[in-house]
């Protein structure tokens, strides 16, 4: 398919939601848990300490050996879960998103020239939105009429607010809402991810955000149930990045492993999955479209999980 036939095949749905409100009822999320260290997630389940996590694994689907891009950065990470692509391997010499994982300056930056997830979306006559970190790191993914609302926030606790707002607001809601939690990364960097391969665990701080990060998405989770969402809710929860020490950015397992978690009534209840293939950061998007009946470009290196979707999507 070449992309010009893709774009008329999105005009031609695009008029198809409008005239029929195709689905309606579909709603996607995808959480990300910057800096989301596997193993770290791992300790705290076994000791009882992420129970909205582990309500989700049990009755959705899971694997705690999701990988990500190299470099295992914020900036490139974060494109690729969105655009569906392999980006640092596709444009190895982008400067600023590849090569220093830059924040985004208005100045000297401009939106990737690839197509997102959210612009398919919006293309199909669907809402879309973003909520990020106040670093802007994710923000080249905003290209223009391509996102209903795109907001830059200091706090995973106001993010969450301004998420579950938009989710109250029926005018508004998004079809595709795209929520980024970044205490953990903080802490990874303020006091440590710890190093699987020394037998050093994470710091007590990280372990706490992760801790922080768990009762967030438990608050997210029952506002969905009280305002009726959660059947028709695909939740898709995972991280852009592990870390080692204080860092991140290289090719070891501890920061290039990622949890990847399906839930919600979209989802299939397969728990923990087991797969010929391993789950990419860039499956993520390719998932998100499968769930909202959409199109996923055939050039994209990312390909929807279809074991952790619900029969009949």
């Amino acid at each position: 398919m070449t992309r010009r036939q893709w774009l008329k095949g999105m005009v031609l749905m695009s008029f198809s939601f409008a005239a029929g409100n195709e689905h309606p009822e579909r709603w996607v999320i995808i959480v990300s848990i910057d800096g989301g260290k596997p193993s770290a997630i791992k300790r705290l389940l076994a000791e009882g300490k992420l129970p909205n996590l582990k309500r989700l694994m049990d009755d959705g689907s899971y694997t705690l050996t999701a990988q990500t891009v190299i470099p295992s950065s914020t900036a490139p990470a974060h494109v690729s879960m969105l655009t569906g692509i392999d980006y640092p391997k596709r444009f190895p010499d982008d400067e600023a998103i590849v090569k220093k994982n830059e924040p985004f300056d208005e100045r000297r930056h401009r939106p990737v020239s690839v197509v997102t997830v959210f612009e398919i979306v919006k293309q199909a006559g669907l809402r879309t939105a973003l909520i990020a970190g106040s670093g802007k790191r994710i923000k080249y993914v905003e290209k223009p009429g391509t996102l209903d609302v795109a907001e830059y926030l200091p706090s995973d606790d106001e993010r969450l607010r301004r998420a579950i707002a938009l989710l109250g607001d029926e005018r508004k809601r998004p079809h595709l809402l795209f929520l980024h939690l970044t205490e953990t990364d903080h802490a990874g960097h303020g006091h440590g991810w710890g190093d699987d391969g020394k037998g050093i665990p994470p710091s007590p701080e990280y372990l706490q955000a992760l801790q922080n990060i768990d009762r967030r998405i438990g608050q997210l989770v029952a506002e969905l149930k009280r305002q009726n969402l959660w059947a028709q809710t695909l939740l898709l929860i995972t991280a852009d990045h592990g870390g080692i020490d204080k860092n991140h950015g290289g090719n070891s397992p501890d920061e290039t492993t990622i949890p990847w978690l399906a839930a919600g009534g979209l989802a299939r209840k397969s728990s923990e999955l087991r797969l010929q293939r391993t789950i990419r950061v860039f499956d993520t998007a390719a998932t998100a479209l499968a769930a909202l009946g959409l199109p996923v470009p055939d050039d994209w290196d990312g390909k929807p999980v279809w074991q952790a979707l619900r029969d009949g999507l």
